[in-house]
C-alpha cells in the first residue's frame, strides 16, 4: 500500500456552495469531522457530486490518523474515490492518486498511472497560469517516487522492477530537477543496485537543494519524517557529518524525537569507531583515529542516549521499544569504555568542594533520628538547627553557605506534621532566596537545585494529598499548590504533568462543588503549559482527558458529570484548540446531552458552556446547534433561577455568531421586556443587572437592527431609575446604535433633574414648570 500522506498543503480550491466551502476551510485546519458533516449535508443535495466525493474521500484519509476502526475507516474512503471515478472516469488526478495510497502493488500503480495520464493531458493545457503549471510539474515528480517506490516494495518481484525505476526517475527529473524527494528517491535505488558512489552523489544533491549551513533563508524544506529518511541515506553511505548537519535541523524543530536522538547518538557512535548493526565489522570513520577523538565522539554519543531515557522516563510509552533496546546496549557499551578513560557521565572531578562529598557527608538517617525524639526534644532540636542554617546561609565563607544549602537539602524531606511542613518551607525557600542572585557560581547552582527539590517535593505531596484517603481540606490545599505551581514555576513542573493529569480526576469528581471547580484551574494551568511547550504526547494527553471526561459522563454520579463538563470548558477556553477542533461535534453533543439533567448546577453548568461552543467555532455553531441551543435558553429564560445566566449566555452567543443571532431577537426582547415588570423588588435588582448586560451585547451584536424594539425597551429602562448596569447600558446603546443618542441624552438630562431637583428637566430660556417628585422613588444603588 502506498504511504497515506499525513499532512497535506492548503486547498487553494474555493466553492460557491457555502457547503462546499465549510468543508475545504475544515479540511485545511485539519479537521476532518467538521468536514465529513457538511460534505455529507452537500451530498444529499447531489448525490453525484464528485467534488463532493474527492472531498468526503480525503476527509476520511485525514480521518485515518486518529480513527478507532481504521479499516472501515479506510474502507469508507475507497468507497468515496471509487464512485468518483464511475461518475468521472477521466476527470481529476487526484482521486485516482489518493486511491493508490490506500491500495497495494498492482491495484495501487493502476491507479497511480490512470492518475498521471489525466495530469499529463493537463500539463499540456496552455491555459493555466506559470504557478499553477509549476505545481502540476511538482505533482507529477513526487506521484512518480511514490511509484518507484512501489516497485522497490510491493512490485519488487517483478521482471522489469529496475527498468521501470530508471524510467520513472528519468522522467521525474526532467519534470522536477529541483525536487529533492526525486533525488533522494534515487540514492534508494541505487543502493538497491549496489551503487554507493553514485548514490552519494544523488544524495548529496538532495541535500544541496535546500539545505543551507546558518539555518537561515532555507527554502523547500522537505517535512519532518522525510528528513529522517535522508539521515538514514547519509548515514548508510557513511556521510555522518552531513548527517550530523541534517539532524540539527531536527532538533530544532522538535527536540523530544525519540527517533531523532536515537539517530544522533548512533551517528556519534559510528564517528568513534563503533560497530554496524550487524555487529561483524567496524564503520571505517572513528577507525584510526585518536583516542581523544574517539572520546569526544562516544562522550557526545552518550549524551544523546540520555536524552532517549529521559524522554522514556518523561513520557512512558513514547520510544520505541526497539529504539530504546539497542540504545541502552550501545550505551553500555560507551559508558564502560569511557569511564575506564576516566570520563564520568557528570564529566566533573570530585574534590573536597564537590557536591557529592558534600552529601557524601550528610548521607544519614535523619528521618529516624527525628523520630527516635520526644516531641519537646524535636522542637528543641530544631530550633537549634534553623538557627545554625540561618547562621551559615548568612556567613561571608563560601563553604560556610555551601554547608548551609545541603542541610537544607537533606532537612526538606523530614517528616512531619501539616502545620510543621508548611513552616518549614517557608522557611527554608526564604534562606535559599537570599543567597540569589548570588556572586559565586557554585552557590548559585546548589541554591538554584535546592529550591527545584522544594517544587518537587511540594508536587509530591500534592499527588499524595489527592489520590490519598479523602481530606477534604488537604485535597483543597493540593490543587491550589499545584495550579500555583503550574503558573509560577513551569519549567521545574513540567516533568510532572504525566502524573498530574492522572490524579486531577480526584479533584473534578469531589463531591464539593469548591474543590472541582479548583481542579478545574488546575488542569487550565496545567494545559497552558503544556500547550506553550509544545510536545508528541500532547495528543496522547488530550485522549486521555477525552477518556475520563466520557467515564465521567457515563455514571450516574452529578458530582462526576459535572466535573467532565467543567473539564470540556477548560478544553474550549485553552489555548491548544488545534487538539480539539477535530472533535467539536463530539463534545457539542456530549454538553448539550445534559441540558435538561435534573441537578440545577449541571444545567446551569450547560448554559454557561453554550457560549463557549458559539465562541469556539461560530459558522459550526450556527449551521449545527443555534436553533437547539436558543430554544431551550428561551424556555430558561421563563424560569426565575436559571433567567440571569440564560440573558448572559444569549448575549455572548450573539457577540459570537452576530447578526446570525436576528431570527430570536422577538422572543429575547419580549423575555427582557417582561423581566423589567416583576413587582419584587428584591429579585428586581439582581435580575436587571444580567438583563442590562444582555441588551448591551445584542446591541453590539446587530447594531441598529435592535432600533425598531428600543421605543418601548428605553421607556422601561429609565423606569427602573439610576444604576451601574443601566448606565453602562446606555453607553453601549449610544456606541452601537448612534441614532438613539439624542433620545437617550434628553431622557437621561429628564431622569437627573428628577432625581437633583424633583421635577422634569426645562431646556435653558424655556417656561419653567413641572411637578415636583419625591426623590427615593428614583434614586437606586
Amino acid at each position: 500500500m502506498g504511504k497515506i500522506q499525513k499532512k497535506r498543503k492548503g486547498n487553494k480550491a474555493t466553492s460557491n456552495d457555502p457547503l462546499i466551502q465549510k468543508a475545504i476551510d475544515a479540511l485545511d485546519s485539519f479537521n476532518p469531522n467538521t468536514a465529513i458533516l457538511h460534505l455529507g449535508k452537500a451530498l444529499k443535495k447531489n448525490p453525484k457530486n464528485c467534488k463532493v466525493l474527492e472531498l468526503l474521500g480525503t476527509a476520511y484519509m485525514d480521518l485515518l490518523q486518529q480513527a478507532e476502526d481504521f479499516e472501515n475507516t479506510m474502507q469508507l474512503a475507497k468507497d468515496c474515490f471509487n464512485t468518483c471515478i464511475l461518475y468521472e472516469p477521466n476527470e481529476s488526478f487526484q482521486k485516482y492518486f489518493y486511491l493508490a495510497q490506500l491500495l497495494v502493488g498492482t491495484e495501487s500503480l493502476e491507479c497511480y498511472l490512470k492518475g498521471m495520464e489525466i495530469l499529463e493531458n493537463e500539463l499540456n493545457n496552455k491555459n493555466h497560469d506559470l504557478n499553477e503549471h509549476d505545481s502540476l510539474k511538482e505533482k507529477a515528480a513526487s506521484t512518480l517516487c511514490a511509484m518507484v517506490e512501489l516497485y522497490m516494495t510491493d512490485l519488487c518481484d517483478d521482471i522489469d522492477a529496475e527498468q521501470k525505476c530508471q524510467e520513472y526517475l528519468n522522467k521525474a527529473l526532467q519534470y522536477k530537477e529541483s525536487n529533492p524527494e526525486v533525488f533522494q528517491t534515487y540514492t534508494s535505488f541505487l543502493l538497491s543496485q549496489n551503487k554507493p558512489e553514485e548514490a552519494q552523489e544523488t544524495v548529496l544533491k538532495s541535500m544541496e537543494i535546500w539545505f543551507r549551513e546558518n539555518h537561515e533563508e532555507m527554502e523547500n524544506v522537505p517535512e519532518y519524517n522525510q528528513r529522517i529518511a535522508l539521515v538514514k541515506l547519509l548515514m548508510e553511505l557513511s556521510l555522518n557529518e552531513k548527517a550530523l548537519k541534517v539532524l540539527e535541523t531536527l532538533q530544532e524543530e522538535d527536540d523530544e524525537n525519540a527517533e531523532m536522538w536515537y539517530l544522533y547518538g548512533w551517528c556519534y557512535y559510528l564517528n568513534g569507531g563503533g560497530k554496524g548493526v550487524d555487529h561483524k565489522e567496524e564503520n571505517a570513520i572513528g577507525n584510526g583515529g585518536s583516542v581523544e577523538s574517539k572520546n569526544e565522539s562516544w562522550d557526545d554519543c552518550r549524551d544523546c542516549l540520555r536524552q532517549i531515557f529521559n524522554l522514556n522516563e518523561k513520557y512512558p510509552g513514547l520510544v520505541d521499544e526497539e529504539i530504546l533496546a539497542h540504545s541502552q546496549q550501545i550505551f553500555i557499551e560507551v559508558n564502560s569504555f569511557l569511564e575506564q578513560n576516566g570520563i564520568f557521565e557528570n564529566d566533573e572531578v570530585v574534590d573536597d568542594n564537590d557536591e557529592e562529598h558534600w552529601e557524601d557527608e550528610s548521607d544519614m538517617d535523619i528521618s529516624s533520628f527525628s523520630r527516635e525524639q520526644s516531641l519537646e526534644n524535636k522542637a528543641i532540636l530544631m530550633k537549634n538547627v534553623n538557627q545554625v542554617i540561618f547562621e551559615l546561609i548568612h556567613s561571608n565563607d563560601i563553604s560556610d553557605k555551601v554547608g548551609g544549602i545541603f542541610a537544607i537539602d537533606k532537612l526538606i524531606d523530614l517528616e512531619g506534621n501539616d502545620e510543621e511542613n508548611t513552616t518549614k518551607i517557608t522557611r527554608f525557600a526564604n534562606y535559599l532566596r537570599i543567597l540569589l542572585p548570588g556572586t559565586d557560581p557554585k552557590v548559585t547552582k546548589l541554591c538554584s537545585k535546592a529550591l527545584a527539590e522544594f517544587v518537587e517535593f511540594e508536587v509530591k505531596r500534592s499527588l499524595e494529598w489527592l489520590q490519598g484517603e479523602r481530606q477534604e481540606a488537604r485535597r483543597y490545599a493540593a490543587i491550589l499548590v499545584l495550579k500555583e505551581l503550574c503558573i509560577s514555576a513551569p519549567s521545574l513542573l513540567y516533568s510532572f504533568v504525566p502524573q498530574i493529569l492522572d490524579m486531577i480526576w480526584c479533584a473534578l469528581r469531589d463531591s464539593r462543588v469548591v474543590i472541582r471547580e479548583s481542579g478545574s484551574d488546575a488542569l487550565t494551568a496545567c494545559l497552558n503549559l503544556v500547550n506553550q511547550r509544545g510536545s508528541q504526547l500532547q495528543k496522547k494527553w488530550h485522549r486521555k482527558i477525552f477518556d475520563e471526561v466520557r467515564k465521567g459522563f457515563n455514571s450516574n454520579n452529578s458530582d462526576s458529570i459535572h466535573g467532565s463538563l467543567l473539564t470540556l470548558k477548560v478544553l474550549l477556553s485553552s489555548s491548544g484548540r488545534q487538539r480539539i477542533e477535530s472533535r467539536y461535534l463530539e463534545i457539542s453533543e456530549l454538553i448539550l446531552k445534559f441540558k435538561d439533567h435534573r441537578e440545577p448546577l449541571v444545567r446551569k453548568t450547560v448554559t454557561q458552556l453554550i457560549p463557549k461552543l458559539a465562541k469556539f467555532d461560530p459558522s459550526n455553531f450556527v449551521l449545527t446547534h443555534l436553533q437547539e441551543c436558543m430554544n431551550f435558553l428561551l424556555m430558561q429564560l421563563k424560569k426565575e433561577q436559571e433567567r440571569n445566566l440564560s440573558f448572559l449566555a444569549i448575549g455572548e452567543i450573539a457577540i459570537s455568531i452576530g447578526v446570525k443571532i436576528a431570527p430570536y431577537l422577538d422572543e429575547t426582547l419580549l423575555e427582557i421586556k417582561q423581566s423589567f415588570s416583576f413587582k419584587n423588588k428584591k429579585v428586581k435588582v439582581s435580575i436587571e443587572r444580567e438583563t442590562f448586560q444582555c441588551i448591551s451585547m445584542l446591541a453590539k451584536a446587530v447594531g441598529p437592527a435592535l432600533t425598531k424594539h428600543m421605543h418601548e425597551l428605553l421607556d422601561l429602562m429609565f423606569s427602573t431609575g439610576l444604576n451601574r448596569a443601566f448606565v453602562d447600558s446606555l453607553i453601549d446603546l449610544s456606541q452601537y446604535i448612534s441614532p438613539l443618542l439624542p433620545n437617550i441624552q434628553e431622557r437621561l438630562l429628564n431622569l437627573l433633574s428628577l432625581i437633583l431637583c424633583r421635577q422634569t428637566y426645562v431646556h435653558p430660556g424655556a417656561i419653567k414648570y413641572g411637578t415636583r417628585i419625591n426623590q427615593a422613588d428614583f434614586v437606586k444603588v
